[in-house]
């Protein structure tokens, strides 16, 4: 059995990691590592998953990949659970900033060379698992748009989550009722055009959903931002991007452990875990503290909020 198992996907930011196929095998060659490459939808899960007693897993990909790769990691027994590295090759990148994991072979490698194993909460909704984000209402909608453009050359990142979402702004915006239970409180009723629990900062290349999100603190950060015009979200759409929730009225967040959510006519809404979408009418989000070890540069800390006052309803 190999020390080391790397996954790549080279389908992973438009087939531009096809590309890195022979670098990462030479970069690979002299140490005990097992190179493999994906051949279909799921097949780093089932990779992940077979990887019991193997000291890491090393993922080369956008957050796609790596949303599988965890999906399997998480599939083995704690005490056996091998290690994730990184090499993020994607079009957001979202999990590789929350980890402080640089783009680019050259720069991430080093990482995997002289970097520390640091643990971190995944974030569970029904039975898979996400790493940085789960959300519902307009921001699946646009994870589906991107999906979409990322068939054409549209660009990458948050130009591309962006031209998404303004796509998806002018020709399918629309509010949801969702009913929403936070850890044991009441569930109450939300007229909204997003419900976001993160345990990251940031998705869509670079949204800064909820700030204050902190990955290794044992809880999730939820928020809502309840029905919008649609010029105003024009103007919500910058001030996400900058941390600055707390000028919209709409916006509400705060931290928790468990998200309930439902609708309330049982229809199936849509929805998206760390940029893969799927879809129920009931959603059970929670936490698992501590659940996976990732290597990141040595000195990397918790992520923190900076000194913007946090948005109403969230910690200082």
């Amino acid at each position: 059995m190999p020390a080391t198992r790397v996954i790549i996907n080279p389908n992973a930011q438009h087939g531009v990691t096809s590309r890195l196929i022979d670098a990462v095998r030479g970069l690979f060659a002299e140490t005990d590592a097992e190179v493999v490459v994906t051949e279909a939808p799921r097949h780093a899960t089932e990779l992940a998953r077979e990887s019991a007693g193997i000291s890491r897993v090393i993922a080369v990909g956008g957050d796609g990949t790596i949303s599988e790769v965890i999906n399997g990691l998480m599939g083995i027994e704690q005490d056996a659970r091998p290690a994730l590295g990184i090499i993020p090759s994607g079009s957001g990148n979202d999990i590789a900033r929350l980890c402080g994991i640089p783009t680019g072979l050259s720069r991430a490698f080093p990482v995997l060379q002289n970097g520390v194993p640091r643990s971190f909460d995944v974030g569970i909704c029904n039975d898979r698992f996400f790493f940085s984000s789960f959300s519902v209402g307009l921001d699946a909608l646009v994870v589906a748009k991107t999906i979409e453009y990322k068939e054409r050359p549209h660009g990458s990142g948050l130009a591309l989550y962006v031209r998404a979402l303004l796509s998806t702004a002018f020709f399918n915006l629309h509010s949801i009722r969702l009913i929403i239970a936070y850890d044991d409180e009441p569930a109450s009723g939300h007229e909204v055009i997003l419900c976001a629990t993160t345990n990251g900062t940031t998705y869509g290349g670079g949204i800064r959903i909820n700030p204050w999100a902190e990955p290794d603190d044992g809880l999730l950060a939820s928020s809502v931002v309840a029905d919008i015009k649609k010029l105003k979200l024009l103007i919500a759409l910058p001030l996400l991007a900058i941390a600055r929730q707390k000028l919209l009225r709409e916006y509400q967040g705060r931290d928790c452990r468990t998200v309930h959510i439902s609708t309330p006519d049982r229809v199936p809404v849509i929805a998206q875990a760390d940029g893969e979408i799927f879809s129920a009418e009931r959603f059970e989000v929670g936490i698992l503290p501590g659940a996976l070890r990732v290597i990141v540069p040595a000195g990397h800390g918790a992520a923190s909020c900076d000194a913007t006052p946090v948005p109403r309803g969230c910690r200082s």
